[in-house]
């Protein structure tokens, strides 16, 4: 699976068939930061919150714990800054760009492959899949960008799907209201993931050694040079 293109699924291994909640937090740090992980990192990531009682691979994970605990830990690894962040989907905004935490009351694989048609979401396919009675809790994130997309572990591509069927989702009892994310706690942090964003895009744009040595002697950029080539 290639890290710079698809998002991580908790299918591609066996172990993470119900670690949706983990492998979104590593989607929220691509989507929010540009900050990629290897898939073995996945594992690990697993394994520890195994450890700790509050994922089970055969069964479950335990959502507050695990997101306090992975920012704790990102903190301590990357010696930045970040916090979690709890909003509503009856507030969130256009304005409001960042990928977010969702988590879905109904949700079933079967009636959910409808959406693969056309890769769109609309307020018909939420009355859809408001019909069906067998389901289970799910964890996704949505994009809050120019295109609104959802980004569901279970596929590798995104959906596109506006502010307002989400906000719709919520009126037909489909979804929790609160939502998280995360972000920067301070100026420096900002900083800095402001940069790997924009290593990303010199990167796509071929032009990634160019900008780094225009921008060598900018401790924020070397603090973000570290981080996003840190699997490298």
């Amino acid at each position: 699976m290639s890290i710079w293109k698809e998002n991580y699924n908790q299918y591609e291994e066996y172990y993470l068939r119900n670690a949706c909640s983990i492998v979104t937090l590593l989607n929220i740090l691509k989507f929010n930061f540009a900050i990629f992980v290897v898939p073995s990192f996945i594992i690990k990531t697993a394994i520890f919150f195994e450890r700790l009682w509050f994922f089970n691979p055969a069964k479950w994970a335990e959502f507050w714990p695990i997101y306090k605990i992975f920012v704790w830990e990102l903190n301590r690894k990357l010696w930045l800054n970040f916090k979690v962040v709890l909003n509503y989907i009856t507030k969130l905004t256009s304005e409001d760009r960042r990928t977010y935490w969702v988590w879905i009351k109904w949700y079933w694989t079967v009636k959910w492959n409808k959406i693969k048609a056309d890769w769109f979401i609309s307020d018909i396919d939420m009355d859809y899949l408001s019909t069906f009675s067998w389901w289970v809790w799910h964890n996704i994130a949505f994009d809050n960008d120019a295109w609104w997309k959802i980004i569901d572990t279970d596929w590798n591509k995104n959906v596109k799907m506006p502010l307002s069927v989400l906000k719709y989702w919520l009126s037909l009892g489909l979804f929790w209201n609160n939502i998280r994310t995360i972000s920067p706690a301070d100026e420096y942090t900002a900083l800095v993931t402001h940069f790997t964003v924009r290593l990303f895009i010199a990167e796509k744009k071929w032009t990634l050694a160019e900008y780094l040595k225009i921008n060598k002697d900018n401790k924020y950029v070397m603090k973000a040079k570290l981080i996003y080539l840190y699997w490298r």
